[in-house]
């Protein structure tokens, strides 16, 4: 199906249709890449012809409205031009002083079209992509949980969307509005497949964008889908990140909900780099199918660990699970056998060598099962305490800066290719660190993740609540117990 494919940086060469030449253009403007630019230049690359020979990418899209799509109206800009920016270029001094939360919360809308014979797809957190194939593909089909919205049609698309998405989060249109306009221009959108001038029709792209939770794709006919960001999380797989000072039974619970109920029909993995190898069996106490797992060996977690004082109103039974049916009549500790049905692989070394046997573990399970279903096969790495602190396991708070900032790097270099490699097999994973999500540790890695699971222990109701990073959303606190 595909032939040529082209990720690299856009060029900033002018657009084809610009009656200036870039050295003509003022310096700002000329050291700025805008998306429909990168498209024609890379395209051409692609095809081996100038780019005069293409047809008009404005009979596709609207330029001006694909461009605005990926420019804040505040200044501030997506990875794609920021990532392109000259370097000698200086800051404006708004832009260094803007508000660092309101940037962090900034997230941008991905946009699939055809052109020129060519599937082509421009994110904010990436450079212009380009693929050939046979069919038409306006992308987001791995995005199959999203279903269309029943609004009247007789409404502009901006107005249709703000009810919908309001529909679905029970938020006033005014607050619905401000949170869209967070991810994308609104206005953009709407001129986007929009006719053109002498009333010709666009074959126009599909934009797709997360925000408050949800997943949102709107089509060139103007058709709007819509889906839980939370239940894609769930069904394609991903990296989430488990945390909260509570005690390990808690953590236990957590952890057993997304390890998934073992009737289902799913592959488990786990990594425990400072737990016991009991805690497979209190997290998966049915396994009809081998569990591997990985063992760091240098590393041993004092049973005294285990203990708390704290009293929890919350049911340990760990078989009941969100994706499944709660089971009503589990095995006994009398007739579980852990040994024969765990395959364990025990790791000496460093931590690079406890990665990459966690990676061999996860291509193994892919490879014994070429039918697993997407998120079927679950990871649990337990804990991340051993990367972010110092070596011995009773080490404190009492570590100096450099020392703290050795064990980021150490974790970073630890999770970002095992990350990636749980998406590589449509994996779900979690990693617990028992630590508050507040704690400079969680600050430092956190953005590595899809989402994270924050526990706490409300008087004595063990709760939780997630925080969906690509959707800026957050959820309320829900009980531990309760399915989300």
């Amino acid at each position: 199906m595909t032939d040529d494919r082209s990720s690299a940086p856009p060029s900033s060469s002018p657009s084809p249709s610009s009656p200036r030449d870039a050295d003509s253009r003022p310096a700002s403007e000329a050291s700025r890449v805008r998306p429909s630019i990168a498209i024609v230049t890379s395209l051409a690359a692609i095809a081996d012809v100038s780019p005069l020979e293409l047809p008009p990418l404005n009979e596709t899209v609207d330029v001006d409205a694909l461009d605005s799509l990926f420019v804040s109206d505040d200044g501030s800009e997506s990875e794609f031009e920021s990532e392109n920016r000259d370097e000698d270029e200086p800051e404006n001094e708004h832009e260094r002083s803007h508000d660092q939360t309101a940037e962090a919360e900034r997230t941008w809308p991905t946009v699939d079209f055809r052109y020129a014979n060519h599937d082509v797809r421009v994110d904010g957190n990436s450079s212009v992509d380009i693929s050939r194939s046979e069919t038409a593909d306006h992308g987001a089909d791995d995005w199959t949980h999203v279903t269309p919205v029943d609004v009247p049609a007789d409404y502009g698309l901006t107005t249709r969307l703000v009810l919908a998405v309001g529909d679905r989060t029970g938020r006033k249109p005014t607050r619905v509005r401000s949170e869209l306009e967070r991810t994308v221009d609104l206005d953009a959108l709407s001129r986007l497949n929009r006719r053109r001038g002498n009333g010709i029709p666009r074959s126009g792209g599909t934009v797709r964008f997360s925000r408050l939770g949800l997943d949102v794709v709107v089509t060139p006919d103007g058709t709007i889908a819509i889906g839980s960001t939370l239940t894609r999380l769930k069904r394609t797989g991903g990296n989430v990140l488990l945390t909260g000072s509570v005690p390990d039974a808690l953590v236990d619970v957590a952890s057993a909900k997304l390890l998934g109920n073992p009737d289902a029909d799913r592959r488990h993995c786990v990594a425990l780099l400072d737990r016991d190898v009991d805690v497979v069996d209190r997290r998966l106490p049915r396994m009809d199918a081998p569990t591997r797992v990985v063992t760091h060996e240098t590393i041993a977690r004092s049973s005294a660990v285990a203990s708390s004082a704290v009293d929890v109103d919350v049911d340990t039974d760990t078989s009941a699970d969100s994706d499944a049916p709660t089971d009503t009549d589990p095995e006994t500790d009398a007739t579980r056998n852990p040994a024969s049905v765990i395959d364990r692989t025990p790791v000496t070394g460093d931590f690079e060598g406890v990665r990459e046997a966690i990676e061999t573990m996860l291509s193994e399970s892919v490879s014994d099962q070429i039918d697993l279903e997407p998120s079927s096969l679950r990871l649990c790495v337990d804990s991340l305490r051993p990367i972010l602190e110092e070596a011995s396991h009773d080490a404190g708070p009492g570590s100096d800066s450099d020392d703290e900032r050795t064990h980021d790097t150490d974790a970073i270099a630890f999770l970002e290719p095992l990350c990636e490699a749980v998406r590589d097999v449509s994996a779900l994973a979690h990693y617990v660190l028992p630590v508050d999500r507040t704690s400079p540790a969680v600050e430092r890695i956190e953005s590595l993740f899809d989402a994270t699971v924050e526990l706490r222990v409300d008087g004595t109701t063990a709760q939780q609540r997630w925080h969906l990073h690509e959707s800026s959303y957050t959820t309320e606190w829900f009980a531990l117990t309760d399915h989300q």
